[in-house]
């Protein structure tokens, strides 16, 4: 059975390769990344929001 911990690195782990497929996304669709530019930074703070979130509710 894997611990609460590992379940955190794995769950951490989807979290960033995630983000970082989005921000190679915004990176190569250059017209949207200079209409959008603050979008990238926007959502890695929800995402970290949400990551710290699910966290605390589990009681760590």
């Amino acid at each position: 059975i894997p611990s609460y911990e590992d379940n955190d690195k794995l769950k951490k782990y989807k979290f960033d390769v995630i983000f970082q497929q989005y921000g190679l996304a915004l990176s190569n669709n250059k017209k949207v990344f200079d209409l959008f530019p603050h979008v990238g930074k926007v959502y890695s703070v929800i995402s970290l929001h949400l990551y710290s979130s699910s966290t605390r509710l589990r009681g760590k």
